[in-house]
């Protein structure tokens, strides 16, 4: 439920890095994934998302990626996308586009989002702009909009990541590029299982290595499921 593909990268060999994708899931066992582009600009980024799932319907799910920082844009592109099947969730990345996300400006955007009942991939881990403790306060003021840490905080805010979801009962996690499986696993002892998904973030990191560490977080049988696919079918409704 964390993957991109690359407009207009040298590095990949097919238009959007689409046939690398499928290629990594096919070797790692993996059936379905959710992604987003890694771009600079919304519209054409959604718009590539968006073919891409409608080649490889059933198999490739988008997130609309929006840019808080003009919110009416953001609100018009987020008008655009609702209800397309394509689209599954959101994604923000406050890191990239540098704002703060709990700026009161961005509230009206949020509210928005609650409404569509869509889960939001937040980028969490980098100073200062997107710890989890400050997308956990937007999650304190919106409940009903699903919030999920993408990448566990990284390395310096991981631990951060735990205390962020006691806080809020709609934050969640993802486990990609976090190397810190202890921490992992008190996520799911103290927060629960049904909160953390599988991500791998590729291309930046190996489908088949990010998958090797749910393994190794040694759960139940049932609780490998949930973290595995079940929690992001759930929580995406797919």
């Amino acid at each position: 439920m964390h993957c991109h593909v690359i407009a207009g990268s040298a590095r990949q060999r097919s238009e959007y890095g689409i046939d690398e994708l499928l290629a990594s899931m096919d070797a790692a066992g993996v059936e379905a994934a959710i992604c987003s582009v890694m771009g600079d600009d919304q519209t054409s980024e959604n718009d590539s998302i968006a073919a891409a799932s409608e080649r490889h319907h059933g198999r490739l799910y988008g997130y609309i990626n929006l840019d808080p920082r003009d919110p009416q844009s953001a609100l018009a592109e987020l008008a655009r996308r609702v209800g397309d099947p394509r689209f599954v969730g959101i994604k923000l990345h406050p890191a990239n586009h540098a704002y703060f996300p709990f700026a009161e400006r961005f509230r009206p955007l949020y509210s928005a989002i609650e409404k569509t009942g869509m889960p939001v991939l937040w980028h969490s881990g980098t100073y200062p702009n997107s710890t989890p403790l400050q997308i956990a306060a937007v999650a304190l003021e919106h409940p009903d909009m699903p919030c999920v840490l993408g990448h566990f905080g990284l390395t310096d805010f991981a631990a951060e990541s735990v205390a962020a979801a006691r806080l809020a009962a709609n934050v969640y996690a993802d486990t990609s590029i976090q190397t810190s499986l202890p921490l992992l696993r008190a996520f799911v002892d103290e927060v629960g299982p049904h909160r953390l998904l599988w991500g791998s973030d590729f291309p930046l990191y190996v489908t088949g290595y990010e998958l090797a560490k749910v393994a190794l977080l040694e759960l139940a049988p049932a609780d490998r499921e949930l973290v595995a696919g079940g929690n992001a079918r759930r929580l995406y409704r797919i």
